[in-house]
């Protein structure tokens, strides 16, 4: 029978381009095999018994891999190194008689050389052997195995490889060489020399295996971010899986780093396992127990893969939460943290397994502060707290009658020491909602918080119930006496009533006012006034306490500023209502005694055309003009180019026309402006509006003009024409005419 031939250099260079993104994989798989040799001679003292050797030589065209480990003789290299498959077989049993196991898991690495090789030339001297050999071959016609005339001074191997053509240069340079073994093999702890040089070209050491510091923040500067803030090194073990873990938080990069490390060796940084939600944290992680595809640029999915990334998950969030809590005055920190919280709540909402999974990390915002959050389990851990219950305020988002309580019942908080957490939205206070209820606590709306004030008891000064009494008759609103904080507070607006403080001395001071009974009212109201600014802004005592007796001792001057306030302001509406009583209605204009012609025609009124300048309002213009001339009115714009000031223009047509059309779809400024003066000069106005424009743009009418009527038509052709026909039919006028 015949036996098949094989041409193993083409084979291998076919498998290459299947297993291997780049041939530069062969500096990795030889480092590899030399390091598997060392650690089955040395054992776990690689470190310090070990060595390889890189040596490149241009003028050859050769590249030398050589190594201290515990070489082969002439059976290994026969039965071992000459079959594809079986080079893990080499040095397995060695490796497992010391607990230690082949970085190498396939057998095939060595065989990769013939990707950029034309020719290996190998020695090598087994352990305790005199002498050594050689193993030659081209990868095409089988290889040679010779005894070494000159064998290695001490055991080991050394390949060579004689460099194809095309690939020469390249891995001949020794910048790419050193780039390739920090990039594959960097954290080998056996140390790597290029060119018998002094030191060695590989770091040798994870973060982890560092000491001190500085040493772990140069690594992190290094490998994972140029500008580490903070960064955590650790072991981690999960049933029979263990691994090490580098996590750094720094300066926000383009390209988020997720190294994969595999028995000291690289494996890949392209396999995103963090989550998008934490990928403003670097990662490097490795673990000995991965299962590595058969290139060793990636990891099989399997059970032990899944529970890997889902414990790195469980420890990221970890950290997460530890950062927060020890670094929340870090402004850098606090902004990426509150950016990607408000992913994790979003995704806690919608998905009740990542609910479960992040509850305890969810940071919420305490009131008061812009940058200090606090998980709820923190929460409930401060002693001012109330039992078993977490305040908030109510969302912005809802309407609530109750904001004035809410004002008064954030101060006594404050006062108390008692935190308070702020949701932003609905959203936010339904998922503290579901948060308290997995920490055993109720959610209460600081409104709802009746406990935290408390009933005056007997015996208060008369003077404080005249106080009650007047504002009651002066205001005709419920006053109550209650105790609150803080004491130099006299009083709070409640929802429905007014709070006052019955143990605050000023409000005595004030029901003894030698104040004539007909001046009491001013004062009081000034009082309420004076205060409704103090329950709005964040005072300290010591202040509060002086504005306090200020006030009481101008009480008497304030008294006459207020009676003059109102005089003055009686004569401020006599004023206005000379020249202002809103705007004019549209019958008011007048049909003019001379006739205005203009092109052959007559027209009895005119009408100023007030329009952005602009292509998208020509239909607007021409429905406008020709409405208008039905009717005998001469419709104009600003818009012809004249020479004077464009404002002074708009004046002009202001002042000749006997009303103005004003369209506001946009809420331009200069529209609005025109619209002011045209109502400033007591001229009737037709206010139209496309609610096309205003849905697309999500476009609100101003405030200062909602309640005037105006005209919201849909289209220009058809809906604009007819409303404004009805407007204008009623002006008394006719079509315009011949001259």
């Amino acid at each position: 029978m015949t036996q098949f031939t094989v041409n193993l250099k083409q084979i291998v260079r076919l498998l290459g381009e299947r297993l291997y993104s780049t041939p530069s994989v062969v500096v990795r798989e030889l480092v590899q095999n030399s390091y598997d040799a060392i650690r089955a001679r040395h054992g776990k003292s690689a470190a310090a018994n070990g060595r390889i050797d890189i040596r490149v030589d241009p003028l050859r065209r050769t590249i030398t891999f050589a190594d201290n480990g515990s070489g082969m003789d002439d059976k290994e290299l026969i039965n071992y190194l000459s079959r594809l498959g079986d080079g893990i077989k080499i040095y397995q049993s060695e490796l497992e008689r010391k607990n230690l196991a082949n970085i190498g898991e396939y057998g095939i690495g060595f065989f990769s050389s013939f990707i950029v090789a034309d020719r290996i030339d190998l020695r090598t001297r087994k352990v305790n052997a005199k002498s050594g050999y050689t193993w030659s071959s081209s990868g095409i016609e089988g290889f040679d195995v010779k005894p070494d005339e000159t064998p290695l001074l001490d055991a080991g191997t050394s390949a060579t490889l004689v460099l194809q053509q095309a690939v020469a240069t390249t891995y001949t340079n020794a910048e790419t060489v050193i780039q390739l073994v920090k990039r594959y093999c960097d954290f080998l702890d056996c140390p790597i020399y290029l060119n018998d040089g002094p030191i060695p070209i590989n770091e040798m050491k994870f973060p982890w295996e560092q000491d001190g510091a500085v040493r772990r923040g140069q690594w992190f500067g290094s490998q994972l971010n140029s500008e580490p803030w903070y960064h955590k090194v650790g072991r981690s073990s999960a049933g029979r899986l263990t691994f090490e873990y580098a996590f750094c938080c720094g300066a926000p990069q383009e390209h988020h780093r997720e190294k994969l490390y595999c028995k000291r060796m690289f494996v890949t940084d392209a396999l995103h396992f963090v989550p998008d939600f934490l990928n403003f944290i670097d990662v490097a992680i490795n673990c000995d127990v991965l299962q590595l595809s058969l290139g060793r640029e990636g990891v099989q999915t399997d059970s032990t893969s899944a529970r890997l990334f889902s414990q790195v998950e469980e420890l990221l969030l970890q950290w997460v939460a530890e950062l927060v809590r020890k670094h929340r005055k870090d402004g850098r920190l606090v902004k990426i943290i509150r950016q990607n919280q408000e992913v994790f709540k979003e995704l806690a909402l919608k998905d009740s397994q990542f609910f479960d999974k992040i509850h305890p990390y969810l940071l919420f915002p305490l009131h008061g502060s812009e940058d200090e959050f606090v998980t709820i389990k923190d929460y409930l851990g401060r002693q001012a707290v109330v039992e078993k219950s977490v305040l908030c305020t109510v969302p912005e988002s809802l309407h609530s009658e109750h904001r004035e309580r809410e004002r008064f019942l954030l101060r006594v908080c404050e006062e108390r020491e008692i935190p308070v957490i702020r949701t932003e939205d609905e959203e936010d206070d339904e998922l503290l909602r579901r948060v308290c209820t997995k920490n055993g606590a109720r959610k209460r709306r600081l409104s709802e918080c009746q406990d935290l004030i408390s009933a005056s008891g007997e015996g208060q000064d008369a003077s404080v119930e005249q106080v009650r009494q007047n504002i009651e008759r002066f205001f005709n609103k419920r006053t109550r006496l209650v105790d609150f904080a803080p004491i130099t507070l006299p009083l709070a607006f409640g929802d429905q009533e007014i709070l006052l403080n019955a143990s605050n001395k000023h409000l005595q001071a004030l029901g003894k006012l030698d104040v004539h009974y007909e001046r009491l009212r001013p004062i009081y109201d000034c009082l309420l006034r004076f205060f409704a600014v103090l329950d709005r802004a964040p005072i300290e005592t010591h202040a509060l306490e002086e504005l306090i007796r200020e006030a009481l001792r101008t009480f008497d001057s304030w008294g006459r500023a207020v009676q003059q306030w109102e005089e003055d302001r009686r004569q401020l509406t006599a004023l206005t209502d000379r020249w202002w009583s809103g705007p004019l209605p549209l019958t008011n204009s007048k049909t003019r005694e001379r006739s205005i012609t203009r092109d052959g025609q007559k027209f009895h009124m005119r009408c100023f055309i007030v329009c952005p300048f602009s292509d998208a309002y020509r239909d607007v213009v021409n429905v406008v003009s020709s409405v208008c001339a039905e009717h005998g009115i001469l419709a104009e714009t600003a818009e012809a180019p004249e020479t004077v000031d464009i404002l002074n223009k708009v004046c002009r047509y202001i002042d000749s026309c006997d009303f103005a059309i004003v369209d506001i779809s946009e809420n331009k400024p200069n529209i609005l402006l025109e619209l002011g003066l045209v109502m400033a000069r007591r001229k009737p106005a037709v206010i139209i509006c496309s609610k096309e424009r205003r849905e697309m743009q999500r476009i609100s009418i101003p405030t200062d003009i909602i309640g005037i009527e105006r005209l919201d038509y849909s289209n220009t052709t058809e809906d604009l024409r007819q409303k404004l026909t009805r407007v204008l039919k009623n002006l008394g006028g006719s079509s315009a005419k011949e001259p």
